[in-house]
């Protein structure tokens, strides 16, 4: 089923010689989906584009967009106009393309252009910030399908626009109510949840919510989703009834959902298995703090893995996550580190060589004597300045602090004495961020040391190893 979106009819002209080729022409087909047939295709071609008295061009190449013109305008800019174009007609020919101006992959030139068009829609008075954000439940159980349901519904600007009971339901409906953000089941029939997950990510991009039961499989299945693209995972009650107990959470991910930018996702490649493994061993004389939210899982993922480990350096992740994931990415983890991956639970010795993981449901504060140094739990809620302020006056500038995307902290105060006891502050460079507000928050204190992408910043704390 084709996306209605972007235009009603489209004229498609295959050739200017209909002796020998095909004069056609297809209803109700959004320009977007030529554009993933052209791509798809990998031959060099030109889209010639007619919208009123407009007329603009995109050439192809190798499976991938390469140039576009409007009149003067070209490169992305072009590109991004002529999907904003709501109705016309093209004709595809054969052609080289005079020269490359776009490197993007097409699938996220098409999730900027929809970013584009969407903003481009206020003019109709519909804004993204004036309707409820719409919601597709995926999930082949009625009864899992009317609990997740029940447990959003009724909550202010969020609407539940339809069910999907396999993923291929799921790839239709998506077409046809163009839901903001997904419900994601990991395990159904007649197509899976991954499969779905991999489609929607090329096809239709938004975020996706994994509401599974986490078992040995269950967890592999959890953090493979994760990995290719996932926002956040909330378990499966067992009991349907008990929903409520993660509530707050999906309704905290799906207000999230509107302002993330999904275009900015890179799935995390599977990491190669290490080598050789660094086992905790004597007390560690310098620290990495790493915190990360929402999309903070995916880079976690990408980091670790790359992070030379040092007989003199621990390593404390906490990530925003439910309680339920800690063990089982604590253990996906362990096994493409160098170091030795722990779930963190009342509290641990900092030692090197040895990485701790934790959510962030409890208060951490560090400890430290002639002896070493230890994470010890206090009472209350989770304070990360007091976590930041105790781990500056044990290591000085022997700590380092690594902020993820998504991390919905006020942590200014924390990282004032991280500074001012001379720790290194790395942030991740807000570009790259699925969630960049809060990161823009920090930068504007002009706190950090650094700012890098995921790929750089284990050079950058190698660097600052030495």
């Amino acid at each position: 089923m084709m996306s209605v979106q972007m235009t009603q009819k489209i004229d498609i002209l295959l050739s200017e010689q209909p002796s020998k080729e095909f004069n056609g022409w297809i209803e109700g087909i959004a320009l977007a989906d030529i554009i993933q047939l052209c791509c798809l295709a990998g031959r060099k071609q030109v889209l010639t584009v007619r919208h009123n008295d407009l007329e603009g061009f995109i050439w192809f190449d190798s499976g991938a967009v390469v140039h576009a013109q409007v009149g003067d305008v070209i490169g992305q800019k072009a590109f991004y106009e002529i999907m904003c174009w709501g109705s016309g007609s093209f004709v595809l020919k054969k052609a080289s393309p005079p020269e490359a101006t776009i490197d993007v992959p097409w699938n996220f030139l098409l999730i900027e252009a929809l970013r584009i068009a969407d903003e481009r829609a206020k003019s109709n008075g519909l804004t993204m910030e004036s309707r409820a954000t719409k919601v597709l439940i995926v999930d082949d159980s009625p009864i899992v399908c009317k609990a997740i349901r029940n447990a959003i519904s009724g909550v202010k600007d969020i609407e539940v626009v339809a069910e999907a009971y396999n993923g291929r339901q799921a790839l239709e409906m998506l077409d046809i109510h163009q839901p903001d953000i997904l419900c994601l089941d990991v395990n159904m029939p007649v197509m899976s949840g991954d499969i779905a997950l991999m489609h929607i990510m090329v096809r239709s991009p938004c975020p996706v919510i994994i509401i599974s039961g986490l078992g040995v499989k269950g967890s592999k299945k959890v953090l493979e989703f994760l990995r290719l693209g996932a926002i956040d995972f909330v378990p499966k009650p067992q009991d349907p009834n008990s929903w409520d107990i993660y509530q707050q959470r999906l309704i905290k991910d799906i207000k999230k959902s509107r302002s993330l930018c999904i275009d900015r996702i890179r799935r995390a490649r599977l990491p190669k298995v290490p080598t050789t493994k660094l086992l905790p061993g004597l007390p560690a004389t310098r620290l990495v703090i790493i915190c990360g939210g929402i999309g903070g899982i995916l880079e976690i993922q990408k980091l670790l893995p790359s992070i030379l480990p040092l007989d003199s350096m621990s390593v404390v992740i906490l990530q925003d996550m439910v309680p339920d994931l800690v063990d089982p990415l604590a253990s996906f983890l362990d096994k493409y580190s160098a170091m030795t991956v722990s779930a963190l639970k009342a509290g641990g010795p900092l030692l090197s060589g040895q990485c701790w993981l934790a959510n962030w449901d409890r208060a951490w504060q560090v400890v430290a004597d002639r002896h070493g140094a230890a994470l010890s739990q206090n009472p209350g809620n989770f304070d990360p300045n007091k976590l930041l302020a105790t781990a500056a006056a044990a290591f000085g500038p022997r700590l380092c602090i690594v902020l993820l995307s998504g991390i919905e902290l006020e942590i200014e105060k924390g990282l004032k004495e991280v500074s001012k006891r001379s720790g290194k502050i790395i942030v991740q460079d807000p570009q790259t961020c699925l969630s960049p507000n809060s990161i823009d928050n920090i930068l504007r204190q002009e706190l950090e040391d650094e700012k890098a992408d995921i790929e750089s910043m284990s050079n950058l704390i190698a660097q600052w190893a030495v």
